[in-house]
């Protein structure tokens, strides 16, 4: 016999909210997530719906500590498309928030014609020049940055969850020390503080919706300054959305003038291909240290089916930047060099 009962009731006072706006609740549905630790369900009452999210960061936080809540008032001022909140519960940790759907960019793309695709993606790009141009403010966000100890930790991430955990320790001690020093160096590159901007830190197609044609960025909570390149290397390199390398161009050359023109970045053409491509390792190592930890530990085995794009990026990348090279072939050996 099927359980009658919801997923999921909201508390009280979020429950008497939901009435006073939309009337009597009729549903309350899990929806499934991805490698984020909070909860999402859809809350179907008489005149319309919401998102209520259970985050364990917000329960017992004063609400002007709260990374989420901070992010949202910057991107808010600047005019960035996101769901709208509704109500924000440090006591029990809920937040409603506005409704926008299912459908992600990475399913959407499927539906595109090559000149449609590019169109959505050059809107993507001009919002990511706006979150980009949001001033330092000294507000949250700004006191976390992707400096050399993040981006090793996100190395180390790696090598505890993909390289030792999914695939069981295939390299010597020797190599590790190899890939670990090459790690190191390659953070070092990435850390200019004088180059950093504003990120929202996961800008890939799940973290963007497309709500009556236009996109929207949610899991936005962990945005923080590094390299121009991270966020556009995360929408160009992501091995969810694999793009036809013309377009991944064409895309890049409109980020290049684009930013530059609102003064992003002031790097010459060389310049940023080089910061490009060594950050694009970077986050695409990052990337298969999570799809390494969510298929062994996480419970979410079709994880698994994102590291051969990964690992393509990954030796694309490595052939073609000396600084690269030999990380890129102890990554490819621990793989088994598999084509």
């Amino acid at each position: 016999m099927n359980d009658p009962r919801p997923a999921y009731m909201p508390d009280p006072d979020t429950a008497s909210f939901i009435r006073d706006r939309w009337g009597a609740i009729s549903s309350v549905d899990k929806l499934m997530g991805d490698a984020s630790a909070r909860e999402y369900f859809r809350v179907r009452a008489e005149k319309g719906t919401s998102i209520l999210c259970r985050d364990a960061a917000l329960r017992g936080k004063p609400l002007e500590d709260y990374h989420y809540a901070a992010v949202h008032r910057l991107f808010t001022k600047q005019g960035i498309p996101m769901a709208d909140v509704y109500r924000m519960d440090n006591a029990t940790g809920v937040l409603l928030l506005e409704d926008l759907g299912d459908l992600l960019l990475e399913e959407a793309r499927g539906t595109m014609s090559v000149a449609e695709e590019e169109s959505v993606y050059r809107r993507i790009i001009d919002i990511l020049v706006r979150i980009q141009s949001v001033p330092d403010d000294g507000s949250i966000p700004f006191g976390y940055r992707f400096d050399s100890a993040r981006l090793m930790f996100e190395f180390d991430y790696f090598l505890e969850h993909m390289l030792n955990g999914y695939l069981g320790a295939p390299l010597s001690g020797t190599d590790v020390d190899a890939l670990r020093a090459d790690f190191t160096r390659i953070a070092s590159i990435l850390d200019r503080g004088d180059l950093f901007v504003l990120n929202h830190r996961d800008y890939q197609s799940r973290n963007i919706m497309l709500a009556g044609d236009a996109p929207y960025v949610i899991d936005f909570q962990d945005a923080r300054p590094g390299l121009p390149q991270y966020d556009l290397v995360s929408l160009l390199r992501d091995p969810y959305a694999v793009l036809d390398p013309g377009l991944a161009g064409h895309l890049t050359s409109y980020y290049f003038e684009t930013a530059r023109e609102k003064g992003i970045h002031r790097m010459g053409r060389d310049e940023f291909d080089r910061f490009f491509d060594i950050m694009a390792f970077q986050r695409v190592v990052k990337a298969l240290g999570t799809y390494g930890f969510q298929s062994s530990k996480g419970g979410k085995k079709y994880f698994a089916e994102y590291i051969p794009p990964a690992t393509g990026y990954v030796r694309a990348l490595a052939a073609r930047r000396d600084e690269l090279k030999r990380a890129g072939v102890l990554i490819d050996n621990a793989f088994g060099g598999a084509r």
